[in-house]
Protein backbone atom coordinates (compact mmCIF):
# COMPACT_ATOMS: atom_id res chain seq x y z
CA UNK A 1 0.00 0.00 0.00
CA UNK A 2 0.97 3.10 -0.66
CA UNK A 3 0.98 6.41 1.35
CA UNK A 4 -1.09 7.85 -1.45
CA UNK A 5 -3.75 4.86 -1.27
CA UNK A 6 -3.28 5.55 2.73
CA UNK A 7 -4.38 8.75 2.43
CA UNK A 8 -7.98 7.95 -0.33
CA UNK A 9 -9.13 5.09 2.06
CA UNK A 10 -8.65 7.46 5.30
CA UNK A 11 -10.91 10.07 3.32
CA UNK A 12 -12.81 12.30 4.66
CA UNK A 13 -11.80 11.68 8.40
CA UNK A 14 -9.48 13.43 10.36
CA UNK A 15 -5.56 11.08 11.47
CA UNK A 16 -7.18 11.15 15.03
CA UNK A 17 -10.34 9.45 13.85
CA UNK A 18 -8.49 7.23 11.52
CA UNK A 19 -5.76 6.23 14.34
CA UNK A 20 -8.88 5.36 16.74
CA UNK A 21 -10.17 2.63 13.96
CA UNK A 22 -7.40 1.18 12.93
CA UNK A 23 -5.31 1.08 16.55
CA UNK A 24 -2.56 3.31 16.10
CA UNK A 25 -1.33 6.71 16.94
CA UNK A 26 -2.26 9.43 14.81
CA UNK A 27 1.95 10.45 14.19
CA UNK A 28 2.00 7.25 13.05
CA UNK A 29 -0.77 7.52 10.46
CA UNK A 30 1.25 11.22 9.12
CA UNK A 31 4.47 8.94 8.95
CA UNK A 32 2.60 6.81 6.96
CA UNK A 33 1.11 8.70 4.64
CA UNK A 34 4.28 11.75 4.58
CA UNK A 35 6.13 7.73 3.45
CA UNK A 36 8.70 8.55 5.88
CA UNK A 37 7.73 5.35 7.70
CA UNK A 38 7.16 2.40 5.62
CA UNK A 39 3.12 0.92 6.18
CA UNK A 40 2.93 -2.55 8.27
CA UNK A 41 0.85 -5.01 6.54
CA UNK A 42 -1.62 -4.90 9.43
CA UNK A 43 -2.11 -1.55 8.91
CA UNK A 44 -2.81 -2.20 5.04
CA UNK A 45 -4.74 -5.17 5.83
CA UNK A 46 -7.20 -3.43 8.62
CA UNK A 47 -7.55 -0.28 6.40
CA UNK A 48 -8.80 -2.33 3.06
CA UNK A 49 -10.92 -4.80 5.64
CA UNK A 50 -12.40 -1.31 7.16
CA UNK A 51 -13.40 0.26 3.40
CA UNK A 52 -17.45 0.94 2.99
CA UNK A 53 -19.00 0.28 -0.40
CA UNK A 54 -21.74 1.97 -0.85
CA UNK A 55 -24.29 0.80 -3.67
CA UNK A 56 -27.81 1.91 -4.02
CA UNK A 57 -30.81 -0.77 -2.52
CA UNK A 58 -31.62 -1.96 -5.62
CA UNK A 59 -28.21 -3.07 -6.41
CA UNK A 60 -27.74 -4.77 -3.03
CA UNK A 61 -30.99 -6.54 -2.81
CA UNK A 62 -29.49 -7.83 -5.78
CA UNK A 63 -26.25 -9.15 -4.56
CA UNK A 64 -28.31 -10.72 -1.79
CA UNK A 65 -31.65 -12.23 -4.02
CA UNK A 66 -27.95 -14.12 -6.40
CA UNK A 67 -26.11 -14.53 -2.75
CA UNK A 68 -29.19 -16.85 -1.57
CA UNK A 69 -30.33 -18.06 -5.14
CA UNK A 70 -26.14 -19.43 -5.60
CA UNK A 71 -25.36 -20.44 -2.14
CA UNK A 72 -22.54 -18.55 -2.07
CA UNK A 73 -22.03 -15.49 1.01
CA UNK A 74 -22.88 -11.83 -0.08
CA UNK A 75 -19.08 -11.12 0.56
CA UNK A 76 -18.41 -13.69 -1.58
CA UNK A 77 -20.90 -12.32 -4.44
CA UNK A 78 -19.50 -8.72 -4.18
CA UNK A 79 -15.75 -9.97 -4.38
CA UNK A 80 -16.59 -11.48 -7.09
CA UNK A 81 -17.80 -8.67 -9.18
CA UNK A 82 -15.15 -6.48 -7.77
CA UNK A 83 -12.31 -8.79 -8.97
CA UNK A 84 -14.12 -8.84 -12.53
CA UNK A 85 -14.45 -5.25 -12.43
CA UNK A 86 -10.56 -5.27 -12.02
CA UNK A 87 -9.71 -7.90 -14.42
CA UNK A 88 -11.73 -5.68 -17.17
CA UNK A 89 -9.89 -2.55 -16.08
CA UNK A 90 -6.82 -4.38 -16.06
CA UNK A 91 -7.85 -5.49 -19.86
CA UNK A 92 -8.61 -1.88 -20.42
CA UNK A 93 -5.08 -0.51 -19.36
CA UNK A 94 -3.11 -3.35 -21.77
CA UNK A 95 -5.14 -2.53 -24.66
CA UNK A 96 -4.41 1.36 -24.23
CA UNK A 97 -0.64 0.39 -23.55
CA UNK A 98 -1.23 2.23 -19.79
CA UNK A 99 0.84 0.39 -17.34
CA UNK A 100 -0.82 -0.90 -13.98
CA UNK A 101 0.10 -0.24 -10.53
CA UNK A 102 -1.64 -3.03 -9.23
CA UNK A 103 -0.39 -6.15 -8.97
CA UNK A 104 -1.54 -9.36 -10.74
CA UNK A 105 -0.83 -9.89 -14.28
CA UNK A 106 -2.68 -9.56 -17.18
CA UNK A 107 -3.19 -13.34 -18.07
CA UNK A 108 -4.52 -13.31 -14.43
CA UNK A 109 -7.09 -10.67 -15.62
CA UNK A 110 -7.55 -12.15 -19.15
CA UNK A 111 -8.50 -15.33 -16.87
CA UNK A 112 -10.90 -13.48 -14.32
CA UNK A 113 -12.64 -11.64 -17.03
CA UNK A 114 -13.04 -15.01 -19.41
CA UNK A 115 -14.28 -17.06 -16.33
CA UNK A 116 -18.50 -16.88 -15.64
CA UNK A 117 -19.47 -15.28 -12.48
CA UNK A 118 -22.22 -15.65 -10.76
CA UNK A 119 -23.16 -12.05 -10.23
CA UNK A 120 -23.89 -11.41 -14.25
CA UNK A 121 -27.44 -10.71 -15.31
CA UNK A 122 -29.56 -13.24 -17.00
Amino acid sequence: MSPTQLRTLRAQRTRAEYAAQLGCSASAIVQWEGGTRPIPTWVEEKALRGANVSLPVDEMRDIIELAQSSGSSFEAILGDALRAHLAAHRLDKAATGETSTSTGSHEEAAQLNESPTPFSRR
